[in-house]
């Protein structure tokens, strides 16, 4: 035990004595990481913002389906990260989001490798944040995805819409025609004294299946009315502004000069060591 305990003393000495005869190193490697890393961060590296906003996807209602139970997302969620994080919904961003044509290739690829599409648990909405090298660049690449995800949802809807469109356009078309028959039965009815029993009651079915069909075609109308309007059928938008940092977001530059003085130091304490044991070893070697 004493000899264990001896031995560990010497091996402390020894580590001391090492790392105070090699001090110089120890003191200048971490000052000459902090400079290099201030030069990285303050002339090499570019500042970044970043963007953020929540998206709810646009809704459209299904036809077949009742007034409570037919509203749909336009996409999946799902389908709406995978598409957003494929480079080609880059393309379509950037062509709206006024980049300069020189920065074009730089731009694609750092919006690329920043954007993040996350879905909110629970609800049809993503959150979607990005970065870009000033403030009003971030927003407007953030703006340009917002209105590239609107377009392409606004052309899956359109199917839809138009053919509620043109339903409510027969309806319309039907309900005038309809009424005219009723009205002119109505007057057929009141002027004429003549009608036989028979004729009196199929007129009087007659109007009564118009005026059932007229109610149908009213009641049809005002349930796709309700379908198309902007509380049910919509497309993808944001919820709330889109929030910009004040401050650049990286590089974080406490975090990076604390870091290369802490691995300068490590290195410089990993040669000192690795130097003293070879200059150590070398005596035995020449006995």
């Amino acid at each position: 035990m004493n000899d264990v305990k001896r031995s560990d003393e010497v091996s402390m000495v020894e580590l001391f004595n090492a790392l105070r005869r090699y001090k110089w190193l120890i003191l200048t490697l971490p000052i000459v990481a902090a400079v290099f890393a201030v030069l990285l961060v303050f002339y090499v590296l570019r500042p970044t913002w970043e963007a953020s906003v929540i998206l709810e996807i646009g809704h459209v209602w299904q036809a077949g389906q009742t007034a409570q139970t037919g509203q749909m997302p336009i996409e999946p969620v799902t389908n709406v990260v995978s598409r957003m994080l494929h480079p080609s919904f880059a393309t379509g961003a950037l062509s709206y989001a006024n980049v300069k044509p020189d920065e074009l290739k730089a731009v694609q690829r750092l919006y690329i490798g920043t954007l993040k599409v996350t879905p909110v648990k629970g609800a049809d909405l993503v959150e979607v944040k990005l970065r870009a090298h000033s403030a009003e660049q971030v927003r407007n690449l953030m703006q340009g995805s917002i209105v590239n995800l609107q377009k392409v949802h606004s052309e899956m809807m359109s199917t839809t819409v138009d053919r509620y469109n043109k339903e409510i356009q027969m309806l319309t078309k039907d309900i005038h025609e309809t009424g005219a028959e009723i009205e002119l039965l109505r007057k057929k009815l009141l002027a004429s004294h003549n009608w036989n029993a028979f004729d009196a009651t199929l007129s009087a079915t007659v109007l009564q299946n118009k005026s059932a069909e007229l109610r149908d075609m009213i009641q049809r109308k005002l349930v796709l009315d309700e379908q198309l309007s902007p509380s049910r059928t919509f497309t993808t938008r944001a919820v709330g502004d889109v929030f910009v940092s004040e401050e650049p977001v990286s590089p974080n530059k406490p975090l990076i000069i604390g870091l290369a003085m802490l691995l300068g130091l490590l290195a410089a304490g990993l040669i000192a060591l690795i130097q003293n044991a070879i200059t150590a070893s070398v005596p035995r070697a020449k006995s």
